[in-house]
């Protein structure tokens, strides 16, 4: 952003105008710059990461510009009207309506409140602050303590260069040991009040407590909560019960209504107060606290407070039968947060903050200001080509091998990362680049440059030419990026290294706008434009592996939020998506923005035998699809005793024999691959399979166990334990094992046939049913899935819920006769009377009008459905037994019901 006299000449003049408002009452201040000062207003930039802070903030009078930031691809921090309303001060932008009005010279004030928000304006020269909100030594240990302290400050040292830092508390600034202003949360209690304390219940606030319980004493406060009746508001997904307040209504409704309010932050970590516990305070509720240097409790004052759980404990259940007690003692807590956290205060020392920037601002600017007519660099710089392609690639640097002196990189760019490396080191860094401009540029710096597409050039190198070749965000663009890889293999040396860095595809971010029915290509990022391949985790690995090169390393580029979700490895809310039963590692992947691999040449030999090896599976599965198990057998035994995947082709004749009912033969092949492979998968499944058939089901628990213990993945190996313990009668061990394997993979037919079987058999259908739900998630109008979680619905009595499914799969078949027949039983079993049962519309309409031929369509092929008919119409209509047998004679007189009968 250029800096000219006018815009220094607004910046006097609002020191000028803040100066006169610190002079005056915090009530004339909505006054003077809404009206005598309109024009001389701040707009102030800021990001949107913490709503209430924000509305704090905003009664200082000028206009805010709130960012909601990109958490994510595709993934912004929208205002949470839930937390807070709107202030009618503040104007809500997009991140590229933000830039904009920076580069437009709009925007007058950034108040940023982390590190990201610093990094985002760091090349704009305007008056700029931070607020440290957290401890540097919580977020470090929120981290997992990877981030080396005294390394971190070093680094963010130039971003705070000319920068005010603000702290909201004065342990913060200690933690952090910094210069700034302290400046405390501000209330003004008269906006609050109202306590009346009517529900015995405590309550707690807060966001993500349980996975950050370090900080917020998650695990304490359940202990003091132990058999009390408790509310939790806000973003928690992993406490039972919590939810987010539907409005700031809503949040003040509590305060006003609930007994008595628990705050438990650590001492180590966190504050003895925050915004929520000021509010409840201003409200009027009494406090129970765990002991904390800096709280505002005093015991026996304004409520309880001490390390000693069992105390608390007992506060909370005095506070709960005493209403009186409760609202003496919240009444003192509304004073101490009117003495102690006075907004009039807060306001002041923000204002007084704001004049010290600019005018701090001023002072260094001033000295430019001769300088107008000097051309920015940003200005002066090409902009002929994208500024990526001068980009240096650090994470690519440290991954190249100190020994590799002869390094060929593939899109090249501008030769920045080329460049980087041959500072230090003798070494012969060779290019290809498409980009015209970019080769240019990199051939300036480099060894040797050629201009062209990698997928069409014959590179002039001898072969095992380079100890290292990169592709840093490369193959995504290639048309064919399996064939680039192959064709690469000979300028690398045996022992050489390839390096590639891959957007994830998978990252929760693309898969929310996929859920949303968006696939909005940018000019940057995972959705790239220019992008004509996309890969997973799992296909990255296929890949390379098809292209004859082992993977030595993966390192991932992750998501920040991944630090709160690490812990969580069940469950994961996209947007209005939800995914379930997931592994740590399976959670994970959506979090990772960028994989970075190293891999070097398989052996040759070995990867010569592992193609042609590739061929034979291939065209002995697809025989074994059709059903010519001989044909695939004699395809396998082409495969030579040497191959590296030998067990694999015994197996798999094992199982063509197994087909072919062949047991002794099959036998003989699995044993034969155990001896090859003492481990192998297919063969133990097929040997677990036989001992299954010949009763040995002690041998086969035990083996299913071992594959168990060596594939934990392996749907095939609970479904074998599932089956022997089904043999055996340990009709709960087989449930469990089935359910296992439906866990892995919901696709697996027999094990959801067979547990369906055991849980009708059991009575028990908690399990089957959770698989049944799981299965409708990824096929929703599978109508034998519907049809048999309705009939355990209706077998546990549950009438409402079978009729709502029965109900989902006729209006996907209106004809199922099963679901129609079914719908007759619960109108049996409950009189409840739904639009889509045409048995019921028939029977609850008078005699004299019911529709034969409508009766006969119905029933038609369907001897059960006219029994049916006959007993409903007679509990429907004792009196008229005559009208019901001559509805049915009728029926079996029909033409159409010749047939039956």
């Amino acid at each position: 952003m250029r800096l000219n006299s006018s815009h220094i000449f607004k910046y006097y003049v609002l020191v000028i105008v803040i100066k006169s408002i610190l002079e005056k009452t915090v009530k004339c201040i909505g006054i003077i710059t809404s009206q005598e000062y309109l024009s001389m207003h701040l707009k102030i930039l800021s990001y949107n990461w913490h709503e209430p802070y924000l509305c704090l903030l905003s009664k200082i009078g000028h206009t805010f510009l709130i960012v909601e930031p990109q958490i994510s691809e595709g993934n912004y921090r929208r205002w949470d009207t839930n937390m807070r309303p709107i202030p009618n001060n503040v104007i809500l932008l997009s991140e590229e309506e933000a830039i904009s009005q920076l580069d437009e010279g709009d925007v007058d004030l950034v108040i940023a409140h982390n590190i990201k928000d610093l990094v985002k304006i760091y090349e704009y020269s305007l008056p700029k602050i931070i607020v440290f909100h957290n401890k540097l030594s919580t977020e470090i240990e929120l981290g997992g303590n990877k981030v080396d302290r005294l390394d971190y400050l070093n680094k963010l040292k130039p971003l705070l260069v000319n920068v005010k830092k603000v702290f909201i508390s004065e342990s913060k600034r200690n933690d952090w040991d910094m210069s700034g202003d302290v400046i405390l949360p501000g209330i003004d209690v008269d906006d609050y009040g109202g306590y009346t304390g009517n529900k015995p219940s405590v309550l707690r606030v807060g966001n993500l407590m349980k996975e950050r319980d370090l900080m917020m004493g998650f695990t304490t406060s359940e202990a003091i909560l132990l058999n009390s009746p408790s509310t939790t508001l806000g973003q928690n997904p992993n406490i039972l019960g919590a939810r987010i307040s539907s409005g700031f209504d809503d949040l003040l409704s509590h305060y006003r209504s609930l007994r008595v309010y628990l705050h438990t932050t650590s001492n180590d970590y966190e504050d003895g107060y925050n915004l929520s516990l000021l509010e409840a305070m201003a409200v009027g509720m009494p406090v129970i606290s765990i002991a904390n240097q800096t709280s505002p409790i005093i015991d026996g004052t304004n409520g309880y407070i001490s390390n000693d759980v069992e105390y608390l404990k007992r506060g909370v259940t005095t506070l709960l039968e005493d209403k009186n007690l409760a609202i003496s003692l919240g009444q003192r807590a509304r004073e101490t947060v009117r003495e102690k956290f006075s907004q009039t205060k807060f306001l002041k020392l923000w204002l007084k903050s704001i004049e010290t920037v600019i005018i701090d601002f001023l002072e260094n600017s001033s000295k430019e200001l001769p300088k107008e007519n000097v051309l920015l660099k940003t200005e002066q710089e090409d902009t002929s080509m994208p500024q990526y392609y001068k980009h240096v690639r650090d994470d690519v640097l440290s991954l190249v091998p100190k020994s590799a002196t002869d390094i060929l990189e593939i899109g090249c760019a501008a030769g920045m990362t080329g460049r980087e490396l041959k500072k230090n080191a003798d070494i012969y860094f060779a290019g290809v680049e498409i980009d015209h401009e970019a080769s240019l540029e990199a051939k300036k710096v480099l060894d040797y440059v050629i201009e062209g597409n990698i997928e069409t050039l014959d590179l002039p190198f001898e072969e095992q030419r380079f100890d290292c070749i990169l592709f840093a965000d490369v193959l995504e663009h290639l048309i064919d990026p399996l064939t680039v890889l192959k064709k690469i293999r000979k300028f690398l040396k045996v022992n050489g290294t390839i390096i590639a860095s891959i957007p994830n595809v998978q990252y929760l971010g693309v898969v929310n706008q996929l859920v949303e029915g968006n696939w909005t290509y940018q000019d940057e990022g995972i959705l790239d434009r220019t992008h004509l391949r996309f890969f997973t985790y799992r296909e990255i690995i296929k890949l390379f592996d098809e292209a004859g090169y082992k993977i030595s390393t993966v390192s991932e580029t992750l998501d920040p939020q991944y630090k709160n979700m690490k812990d969580q490895t069940a469950e994961l809310n996209i947007g209005r998506i939800r995914i379930r039963d997931l592994s740590a590692e399976e959670l994970k992947k959506f979090f990772v923005y960028q994989y970075k691999i190293t891999a070097n040449l398989k052996n040759e030999v070995h990867y010569k035998m592992e193609s042609t090896m590739k061929d034979i599976l291939e065209e002995g599965e697809s025989l074994e699809i059709d059903g010519a198990y001989e044909d695939a057998i004699k395809t396998y035994t082409e495969a030579g005793i040497g191959n590296p995947d030998y067990a694999e082709i015994l197996a798999r004749i094992g199982n063509c024999y197994m087909k072919l009912q062949n047991i002794e033969s099959a036998e003989k092949y699995y044993q034969k691959s155990l001896k090859v492979d003492t481990k192998g998968y297919i063969a133990s499944v097929g040997i677990g399979l036989l001992e299954v058939q010949q009763n040995k089901l002690d041998d086969a628990v035990k083996r299913f166990s071992c594959i168990i213990k060596n594939f934990p993945e392996s749907d095939k190996a609970y479904s074998g334990l599932g089956i022997a313990y089904s043999k055996m009668n340990k009709i709960v061990n087989a449930m469990d094992a089935f359910s296992k394997a439906l866990t892995l993979n919901i696709e697996n037919k027999m094990a959801m046939s067979s547990l369906l079987e055991l849980s009708y058999g059991a009575k028990q259908f908690y399990q089957i049913e959770q698989a049944m739900k799981r299965y409708l998630e990824v096929h929703p109008s599978n109508e034998d899935i519907l049809l048999g979680l309705a009939g355990l619905l209706y077998q546990s009595n549950r009438f409402i819920e079978a009729h709502d499914t029965l109900s989902l799969l006729l209006e996907l078949n209106p004809n199922h006769i099963d679901a129609k027949i079914m719908l007759i039983k619960i109108d049996e079993n409950e009189k409840i009377t739904s639009s889509i049962n045409p048995i019921n519309e028939i029977t609850t309409e008078k005699p004299s009008n019911i529709n034969i031929d409508q009766l006969a369509e119905l029933i038609e092929n369907e001897e059960t459905l006219l029994v049916e008919f006959y007993d409903c119409f007679s509990k429907s209509y004792p009196s008229d037994m005559s009208k019901a047998n001559s509805l049915v004679a009728e029926v079996l007189m029909d033409d159409k019901k010749e047939k039956v009968y």
